[in-house]
C-alpha cells in the first residue's frame, strides 16, 4: 500500500512530526503509536486516557487509534498493562461502592475516586468559595490541567416531586457560581431518564455551569478531564 506524499510515514520508534506535517497527516504504525503511550508514562508518571490524544503531538487521535489499533484498550492490552479499560476490574468495583453508600460514605467513596485519578493534592474537600460575598461549601473542588470544576454530592429522595424540589434547591444555590458544578445524584433508585426529565423540567434560577448527572455517568465525566503531574511522584 502506497503513501500519499502529503503523509509522513516512520516504520519504528517515537513519532517526532517533522515541520510540514501535523498529526492528522502521519501514517501511525503500531510501534510508534506503543512507543508515544511509553514516551508519555515516563513524562507523566501515568498512561495516557482519551483526552491526551488530543493534544499530544506524538500519539494519534482517537479515531486513529480506534480504525487503526483496535482502541486504546487494545493498545494498553498490547503493552501488557494489568488494566486495560478504566470503566471495568478496579474502577468498576468503585463504582458497586458508589451505589452501595449514602451521605459521609458516598462521599467518602467519590472522593477515592476523584483522588485515584487527580492525585490527593489536586482534590480539595469542602472546600469555602465565596460568590457574590456568599460562602458556599463545595464537597469537592478538583484540580486538573485547564483549570477545575466542583462537585456537590447528594442523596435525594426517589419521589418524583421530592426529587425535582430538591434538584431546584441545588440549582438555586448554584444559580450565580462562576465555573462548572457537578450535581451528583447518589441515589441508586433514580435512573438517568429520570435526571434527565427533572433538568429539562426545571428552567428557572439556574445557570449553565450547574449539571446534573447520576454518579454513574459522572464517573465517566471524571476521564474527561486531564490531571496534573503527581507532585509526590518519583
Amino acid at each position: 500500500m502506497s503513501i500519499r506524499s502529503d503523509y509522513y510515514r516512520q516504520e519504528s520508534g517515537l513519532i517526532r512530526i517533522p515541520e510540514g506535517f501535523d498529526k492528522f497527516h502521519v501514517s501511525w504504525t503500531l510501534d510508534n503509536v506503543l512507543s508515544g503511550f511509553k514516551q508519555f508514562y515516563e513524562e507523566n508518571n501515568r498512561w495516557p486516557v482519551g483526552a491526551d490524544m488530543k493534544i499530544c503531538e506524538y500519539l494519534p487521535n482517537v479515531k486513529t487509534l480506534e480504525r487503526n489499533f483496535g482502541g486504546i484498550t487494545n493498545v494498553r492490552k498490547q503493552l501488557g498493562l494489568s488494566n486495560i479499560d478504566y470503566s471495568k476490574g478496579k474502577d468498576r468495583s468503585k463504582k458497586s461502592k458508589f451505589l452501595q453508600k449514602q451521605g459521609f460514605e458516598a462521599e467518602q467513596a467519590v472522593y477515592e475516586i476523584l483522588a485515584d485519578y487527580y492525585h490527593e493534592p489536586f482534590v480539595h474537600n469542602q472546600a469555602r468559595v465565596i460568590v457574590k460575598n456568599k460562602a458556599l461549601n463545595l464537597d469537592f473542588l478538583v484540580y486538573h490541567t485547564t483549570g477545575k470544576y466542583a462537585v456537590d454530592v447528594f442523596f435525594p429522595d426517589d419521589e418524583r416531586g421530592r426529587f425535582t424540589n430538591n434538584a431546584c434547591v441545588k440549582f438555586n444555590t448554584y444559580g450565580d457560581f462562576q465555573y462548572k458544578v457537578y450535581l451528583v445524584v447518589f441515589n441508586p433508585k433514580i435512573t438517568q431518564d429520570d435526571i434527565i426529565r427533572v433538568d429539562h423540567s426545571i428552567k428557572k434560577n439556574r445557570n449553565e455551569n450547574s449539571i446534573l448527572v447520576h454518579i454513574t455517568e459522572f464517573e465517566k465525566v471524571i476521564y474527561k478531564y486531564i490531571p496534573l503531574k503527581d507532585p509526590y511522584s518519583n
